[in-house]
């Protein structure tokens, strides 16, 4: 194989991860958007159903020396609701992230059974299986030297089951969780490079904690470590939470340099905060030569109370009444 092929395979492939490097997308907003992260999270508000939404935008602005595009954009939408009578939750998570020529799309249902602890707290265990589609689309990439049989001449695509498990312990003021995702080693082929990508387990260790600082201002600090066992990183942050309506943060990101700031803004919006926006920026400061400065993530977040189950009517009549 010349070595101008070698380097356009390698390329090529880089974001499916045969070079080492995390192959899950990352979120700033990661508190918000723990079902994605665990899936013993779904469910785990015994008074609302949940819906919610992030986009991400990463290196916003950044183009490939070639054409338009070719950074990290990712979209997930979830839904999960809590089953009281078996202390159970039930989600839907559906995932499209793109990175230049590859994209990858999840349709994901996730189980979580609740149990509650003779303290108060709650140890939660989570299982989340569906299918996980990867593709590559050979029209978005240039080859060295024409015709090049290393390069699709469409696109090409597989769908894989994929599985994750997770487990969470919360109270009213703290919540820990761990998990997994690509537990089975999921493998697609590509017959036109002859070779196999494999989805490699990920690990998040994830927690948080809400204190009162006055009774205006609430303050949540939380942290997550991620890593595939080649690679690993972390993001801690603080929210505050001003009059039960308004949420400023701040974060950072790190692996072997510290690689972004955060700066989060949202506010509730509706009657009992149903509804929630935020906005994160992500101030890139490593490998700045390589990327855009800014990466942008909006989330939005509706829930609906559960309906309460009717209470009888009590009948009365004289007969029995004194």
């Amino acid at each position: 194989m010349k070595k101008t092929h070698l380097l356009s395979v390698m390329l090529m492939l880089l974001p499916f991860g045969l070079v080492h490097a995390q192959q899950d997308p990352q979120f700033s907003q990661f508190m918000f958007n723990r079902h994605y992260v665990n899936p013993a999270a779904t469910g785990d508000n015994p008074e609302f159903m949940e819906f919610s939404s992030f986009f991400r935008s990463q290196w916003s602005g950044y183009n490939a020396t070639f054409d338009d595009g070719g950074a990290p954009n990712t979209i997930t939408a979830s839904f999960t609701s809590p089953i009281p009578g078996i202390k159970s939750g039930i989600g839907l998570l559906l995932v499209s992230d793109r990175v230049g020529a590859t994209s990858s799309s999840q349709v994901q249902l996730s189980y979580a059974y609740h149990a509650p602890l003779k303290n108060g707290g709650r140890l939660s265990f989570g299982l989340r299986s569906g299918l996980y589609n990867l593709s590559i689309d050979g029209t978005k990439l240039r080859a060295i030297t024409e015709p090049d049989p290393l390069i699709p001449e469409g696109r090409v695509s597989e769908f894989k089951p994929d599985l994750s498990f997770g487990m969470q312990y919360s109270t009213e003021k703290y919540w820990v969780g761990l998990s997994s995702t690509h537990l089975i080693n999921t493998q697609f082929k590509y017959d036109f490079i002859n070779s196999i990508t494999t989805l490699v387990p990920h690990v998040y260790l994830s927690g948080g904690a809400h204190f009162d600082v006055s009774e205006s201002v609430k303050l949540s600090p939380s942290a997550i470590i991620k890593t595939d066992f080649n690679s690993l990183s972390f993001d801690v942050n603080a929210l505050s939470t001003i009059n039960d309506q308004y949420l400023l943060g701040l974060g950072a990101r790190a692996s072997n340099n510290l690689d972004d700031l955060i700066f989060m803004a949202g506010a509730y919006f509706m009657k009992d905060r149903a509804f929630r926006f935020v906005y994160s920026l992500d101030l890139v400061l490593s490998g700045q030569a390589a990327k855009q400065p800014t990466s942008n993530e909006v989330s939005v977040f509706y829930r609906i109370p559960m309906p309460k189950p009717p209470v009888p009517t009590p009948l009365r009549t004289p007969r029995f009444r004194f």
